[in-house]
């Protein structure tokens, strides 16, 4: 999968993201959700959006996913998904879910350094937990 094209459409106006999509000649749309209701709402909208201009949803991304803890790795759900979260959407509108990307500040201190990392699950993630942070 090549990404050749950056568009951040806005979900309010479709009028001006319809004639955007038709002169881009896009393949397919990565959308980029938190977990949040409010933002899942809007994602619906886009889903539903790309659906009826025939541009395909690669997947949805879900940003800000928890907060990950650089003593523990423990992760505190910062932005409380009351209705699941982005993955029971995607099952409901049946598109991808590419993933979760949380707050993690060993990821943010390596974009902000500038090399490309792999970044692993190996830190032992759980976005469903809710224990307290304990720091070594």
């Amino acid at each position: 999968l090549v990404l050749d094209r950056d568009l951040e459409l806005v979900p309010t106006s479709t009028c001006p993201s319809f004639q955007t999509l038709q002169k881009s000649g896009i393949d397919g749309a990565v959308i980029v959700t938190t977990p949040q209701e409010v933002a899942l709402a809007d994602v619906r909208k886009e889903i539903n959006f790309c659906r009826r201009i025939g541009v395909k949803v690669v997947g949805v991304v879900e940003n800000m996913s928890g907060f990950v803890c650089p003593e523990c790795a423990h992760v505190t759900n910062i932005f409380h998904p009351s209705s699941g979260g982005a993955q029971p959407m995607c099952d409901e509108f049946k598109v991808p879910f590419l993933g979760k990307i949380p707050l993690d500040p060993v990821l943010t201190r390596a974009c902000d350094a500038g090399p490309i990392v792999r970044v692993s699950a190996s830190r032992g993630h759980d976005l469903a937990g809710s224990q307290t942070c304990s720091p070594r």
